[in-house]
């Protein structure tokens, strides 16, 4: 739909940055198998053999008309080179850059370098805490991008806060790094006032989060920079008795017209997470 809808601005050029992009497959064990973010009317695009699925890099590769441009960034040293690899000789290869590096630092480094004439689709799918505030500082600063962001509300966030209400400092450090600021605390963990047996009195915290509110917090925290807007949907996934992300979807554009698209976006990926999973929020 996002290309359809550019292609007749031919002065617009779209690109397509995959940050955490693996090797272009994703095991069926993982929770991440559950959603597919992409329409294909050629059949089911996830079924691939019976131990993976078809990754989120073959599938944008796979959308007519292609992107400008293809940015495909991956950290580790072996997923880096199957990867690179298995789309060196894509039919759109020449259109493919291949990053390895912190997702951080080269997704920074494509806003930086954005045109006048540049749109770009963000995709963050992190398995953990890695992307930093600052990094969807910069996506929004461009005014230029949208962002799908699977946010890791449930294992970066919910289950790193025990039920007692306590959390590990080197947690506390990376849930403050995912949101960029301190604030979550209050929201998350209710203080309870108690006495020790000599009468003294003691602050203890009792968990209230959810991943569903630890996805809110998110998306309360992406208005704050995105003046284009931010979606109210958000699509969980998990297998858990909780959900390990949701997807978020922002745009950075301000312009009216990008807002029409980008509520058209969100609720076409409603719609196949409805098809595919009958599951959405």
């Amino acid at each position: 739909m996002y290309q359809n809808a550019l292609q007749f601005r031919p002065y617009l050029k779209t690109h397509y940055v995959d940050a955490f992009a693996g090797t272009g497959k994703i095991p069926l064990k993982s929770d991440l198998t559950e959603l597919s973010l992409w329409d294909n009317e050629q059949g089911d695009p996830t079924e691939e053999s019976d131990d993976f699925i078809i990754g989120s890099t073959r599938l944008a590769l796979a959308i007519e008309p292609p992107f400008e441009s293809y940015t495909f960034i991956e950290k580790s040293r072996s997923k880096f080179q199957e990867l690179s690899e298995t789309f060196g000789s894509h039919k759109h290869a020449n259109r493919v850059s291949f990053s390895k590096g912190d997702a951080n630092a080269e997704v920074s480094k494509f806003c930086e370098n954005m045109g006048r004439s540049d749109r770009a689709i963000i995709f963050l799918d992190p398995f953990g805490s890695q992307v930093e505030w600052s990094t969807i500082e910069k996506i929004a600063a461009t005014k230029k991008a949208d962002l799908w962001y699977l946010f890791p509300s449930g294992v970066s966030v919910f289950r790193q806060i025990s039920n007692k209400g306590t959390v590990d400092p080197t947690h506390v450090a990376a849930i403050d790094r995912i949101y960029g600021t301190t604030e979550w605390r209050e929201e998350f963990l209710k203080p309870r006032f108690t006495t020790d047996l000599f009468g003294n009195d003691v602050v203890k915290h009792e968990k209230i989060v959810t991943a569903e509110l630890a996805a809110d917090f998110m998306i309360e925290r992406l208005r704050t920079v995105f003046k284009g807007g931010v979606s109210d949907i958000k699509i969980e996934l998990g297998k858990h008795s909780y959900p390990s992300y949701h997807l978020l979807f922002a745009w950075a554009n301000p312009s009216p017209k990008a807002k029409t698209l980008a509520n058209k976006l969100s609720k076409a990926a409603v719609r196949a997470s409805d098809n595919n999973y009958g599951k959405s929020l």
